[in-house]
């Protein structure tokens, strides 16, 4: 069993399973803090937003490897002036026409699926629920609306040398990564690539060429979310990856199925894991009515669903024991009403308690009633009805996180330079300060309370004393604590009793995971003639001869065909050796036959090695098998023949005088 790691961004996993000849992908995630390199989107051009800048670096094509775009200089900050990039796993490491299936976990990790799927050779099947299908959809039609609004540059990014002349040396540090930096896909990937998705329902088994069968449980992380349990009927893969402890809006995470794990891999943990989320709630809420008092706006960037929706909920109640029920909250996304919409109609992807209402019948989500009592107000831009509904002060939700596109950058234009409004950041896998950096200096508050709810060190160290599996895959920052807080032992993950395997970014690991046994069914007819032999209590042999069928890898016992030699008793040539061998009688036999010189060193995992040291030889005794490297034939003979003493042996004499007369022999 081999795992391939295709992403140093452990909040953005992507990983390849190579197991039972099979190859599966488990997510596909997409950085979005590239965006952090260039200058914003501005949809309204205006007089602020051209002031923005100034150009350091000026494009020049007509050299050899020159830059294809300006570079703006910002309060001595750098950026590329030109249409964004986004960041995908390093999937030219690996050849995808060998992938046989994809499976997603969210939303988030859904994003880079285009990339893989679309003019790569792919043919596999891509495994998901059809709430991640649905809100990966939605944000990826968001980002190729605001990315495609970009003038695009002369050439690609991606296609500069990290050593090029005349950038500026924070820039040089973004483009050493940037061979993973790709424009954005087009509509038409986006729906061929999801033409390609097989929904699955939670507990639902489905079946990889009969090889592995994979099954999505419930993470409690967003509607929809999953782990992913991969297993044969020997061995089982458990994959955590954004998962979540806490009850919000979807539905708990299932812990009983994940025991039992010959192997666990866990990542996408908290990326605040100090801060409670009940905590970054209520501060996000306070900082929210205090501007609002004071006259000030409030920029809430945010993607159009997940802790969005716990966000309405909560400001609404807040607001209201504020007295501040009449301050309206606009959410301005592309897909603010789809992803409104098709949150009240997942109601078996939620809580028992929000699943419920729908039989009263009531709308799931609180922003239900907030959208028909014009309390929230969604639109999907700034043009038009927007305008004419628009009143201050107020609450703005909106894409995107990045600030780099979207019309939150036209309210930053607006807002920014004024001290009595605010802007809350709350999403904790984008860097704040980065995203910031293009508009300073600003004089509105800049608050940041990220609020995560996946599973922090705490919860995920509960999680593997209860699992208890036999080997725990994490990437190696979960192994120590942060390089700023050092003496935070209680910031990584502890193994417990499972052995640790790490990763770093791009590795590739080899899993102590072996393929010991396969399932094969018999056929009633040849069952029935079977005659066995106990050779010990409880343990019984026989002698068979048949056909061994394999369709579409599920192995049938058969009876032999007709061309087949039927009437004769095929008999055994040699006795078949069974049990361990046991060390001590093994080394009173050699000593009966002369070696006495054995010296017994004990490896792990209960092999050994002998030593013979006066006949130059050594005996590998394995889980299984038995190694003699020895150069005297006869001194061969002799540990040959010690050996044979020391184990049981079945003989067709014994097979023969336990059939009955009438009965064949198989």
């Amino acid at each position: 069993m081999r795992l391939f790691s295709l992403s140093d961004e452990t909040n953005q996993p992507c990983y390849v399973l190579k197991f039972k000849d099979t190859h599966i992908m488990l997510d596909c995630g997409m950085d979005l803090n590239s965006l952090l390199n260039f200058m914003p989107i501005f949809n309204i051009k205006s007089k602020e937003s051209s002031q923005y800048g100034n150009v350091v670096v000026h494009a020049n094509n007509s050299l050899d490897n020159a830059i294809p775009c300006n570079i703006k200089e910002v309060n001595r900050r750098f950026f590329f002036d030109s249409e964004p990039m986004v960041s995908t796993p390093e999937i030219d490491a690996i050849n995808l026409n060998n992938l046989d299936a994809i499976i997603v976990s969210n939303y988030l990790s859904i994003l880079a699926l285009p990339f893989v799927t679309e003019g790569t050779g792919f043919k596999g099947t891509i495994y998901a629920t059809d709430p991640t299908v649905q809100t990966g959809r939605h944000l990826m039609e968001e980002l190729i609306k605001y990315l495609g609004e970009a003038e695009t540059c002369h050439d690609s990014l991606r296609l500069l040398d990290d050593n090029i002349s005349g950038v500026p040396a924070e820039l040089l540090t973004a483009l050493s990564t940037n061979h993973r930096w790709r424009q954005i896909y087009t509509q038409e990937n986006v729906n061929s690539c999801l033409s390609r998705v097989h929904t699955v329902a939670y507990n639902e088994k489905n079946s990889i060429f009969g090889l592995l069968n994979i099954m999505a449980i419930s993470s409690g992380y967003c509607i929809g979310s999953c782990n992913w349990i991969i297993d044969s009927d020997h061995e089982r893969i458990t994959y955590i990856a954004g998962s979540c402890a806490l009850t919000t809006h979807p539905r708990p995470m299932e812990h009983t199925s994940l025991k039992k794990s010959d192997v666990m891999i866990i990542t996408n943990l908290n990326r605040s894991p100090t801060q409670n989320p009940d905590a970054m709630i209520s501060e996000f809420t306070t900082a929210t009515v205090e501007t609002l008092k004071k006259g000030g706006n409030v920029l809430v960037p945010c993607l159009p669903c997940g802790v969005t929706f716990d966000m309405f909920e909560c400001l609404a109640n807040h607001l209201k024991l504020s007295n501040l029920a009449h301050i309206p909250m606009y959410f301005v996304s592309e897909q603010a009403e789809a992803s409104l919409a098709y949150s009240n109609i997942y109601a078996e992807w939620l809580t028992s308690a929000k699943t419920a209402k729908v039989y009263l019948p009531e709308p799931p989500f609180q922003h239900a009633e907030l959208l028909k009592s014009g309390r929230l107000k969604a639109y999907p831009n700034i043009y038009g009805d927007f305008n004419e509904g628009y009143r201050t002060p107020c609450v703005i939700f909106g894409s995107h996180p990045t600030l780099r596109c979207g019309d939150m950058t036209h309210f930053m234009t607006l807002f920014s330079k004024e001290k009595n409004n605010a802007i809350i950041f709350t999403d904790p896998d984008i860097n704040y300060l980065n995203a910031l950096a293009p508009y300073q200096p600003v004089s509105m508050k800049v608050v940041y309370c990220p609020i995560d709810t996946r599973l922090n060190f705490s919860q995920a160290n509960k999680l593997i004393r209860d699992l208890r599996p036999k080997y725990l895959v994490i990437p190696e920052q979960y192994s120590s604590p942060p390089s700023l807080q050092p003496g935070r032992t209680d910031l990584i993950i502890d193994p417990q009793q499972s052995h640790l395997i790490t990763h770093r970014g791009l590795d590739e690991l080899v899993l102590p995971v072996k393929r010991s046994y396969i399932t094969i069914d018999m056929d009633p007819s040849l069952a029935a003639d079977m005659v066995p032999f106990e050779i010990r209590p409880g343990v019984a042999v026989v002698q068979l001869a048949s056909t061994l069928r394999n369709v579409d890898n599920k192995y049938t016992m058969e009876p032999l065909g007709p061309d087949a030699i039927r009437g004769k008793k095929r008999k055994l040539q040699k006795p078949i050796l069974y049990g361990n061998l046991n060390i001590a009688e093994f080394i009173q036999r050699l000593e009966q036959y002369g070696i006495k010189d054995a010296k017994v060193e004990d490896a792990d995992g209960g092999n050994f090695i002998i030593d013979l040291q006066n006949e130059d030889s050594l005996i590998q005794i394995l889980d299984g098998s038995i190694h003699i490297a020895c150069n005297e034939e006869a001194t061969r003979v002799k540990i040959r023949d010690a050996t044979l003493q020391s184990l049981q042996k079945i003989t067709a004499a014994k097979i023969a005088g336990n059939n009955t007369p009438g009965t064949s022999s198989l």
